[in-house]
């Protein structure tokens, strides 16, 4: 919202609140004293882009109105500017937004299909945090889970849910959410364990080379289910280890075993050993911290 007021602002007055201080900018220098009084200007901004987006949780359209924006030949300068919930929806950065979230719900979606649960096996959905209030939220979850919204009582039911998590949480066994592997020839991501998997885990994998007298192998190490596309964004490169030293043998004789070892607290230890010679390397990633 604040880059939409700066938006809406720059196009009517011609300033830019998006930078970070006055610096060389010509406009505002003329219009501005000191970069304490622009400051202020910024926080003003914010102020009202708060209170807008609040609005819009409840109304179709809100009215902004800065009363002093700024002094232009010793005139005031005031900007007002109404906002539709339509035209907010469709600025460039809230339409990446909502995608970010839709995809966020499918992919839930799909995760609870490969456990065997359907969008009409969810009774109800719960909407938590000030920006569920967004009608546009709502729409897009009622329009992927057909199940009732509760919208009452939230705090009550939060807390209950807290609750339940606190007298449960040392049954729970932990699952990897998304496959590990590596990346291999064709930019496609070779699972060495599977998403869902509960851990700790330890898994192993053959690998060979594609070249004829190959001296070391480059393992990139992903986490992602997007197995066919490496680079799809939904994938994450988690680091990368090189085996030296290999027996030199023509193209896809080397046998090179790559094994997984997640531990309970999510470290994962990576060993690629040549068969051939027992030459080995291993590296550790904090996968728990890697994932975020």
């Amino acid at each position: 919202m604040i880059d939409y007021l700066n938006d809406q602002i720059m196009e009517k007055e011609a300033l830019d609140y998006s930078l970070e201080s006055i610096g060389d900018n010509a406009l505002l220098k003329m219009v501005y004293d000191s970069d304490v009084t622009y400051q202020r200007t910024k926080a003003k901004i914010a102020q009202k882009a708060e209170t807008a987006k609040l609005a819009l949780s409840y109304e179709t359209s809100v009215n902004v109105a800065i009363g002093e924006l700024c002094v232009k030949d010793n005139q005031s300068v005031i900007f007002e500017c109404d906002i539709s919930s339509v035209d907010f929806n469709q600025y460039p950065k809230v339409k990446r937004l909502w995608r970010d979230y839709q995809e966020a719900i499918e992919e839930v979606i799909e995760k609870l299909k490969r456990e065997g649960i359907g969008t009409s096996d969810i009774d109800h959905v719960i909407f938590v945090g000030g920006s569920m209030n967004l009608p546009e939220a709502k729409r897009i979850v009622q329009e992927l889970i057909p199940a009732n919204i509760l919208e009452d009582n939230l705090d009550t039911i939060v807390a209950i849910g807290a609750s339940s998590k606190m007298t449960t949480t040392k049954q729970i066994i932990p699952r990897v959410n998304f496959n590990l592997g590596l990346k291999v020839e064709g930019d496609k991501i070779s699972v060495i364990i599977p998403e869902q998997s509960k851990y700790p885990i330890e898994a192993s994998k053959m690998y060979t080379t594609i070249y004829d007298n190959q001296k070391e192998i480059s393992f990139e190490v992903y986490e992602g289910n997007a197995i066919d596309n490496v680079y799809d964004r939904k994938n994450h490169w988690l680091g990368k280890l090189i085996l030296n030293g290999i027996e030199q043998t023509n193209a896809g004789e080397a046998r090179v075993k790559v094994t997984f070892s997640l531990n309970q607290e999510g470290i994962l230890k990576i060993t690629a050993v040549d068969l051939s010679n027992n030459h080995q390397v291993n590296t550790e990633l904090n996968w728990q911290e890697l994932k975020y």
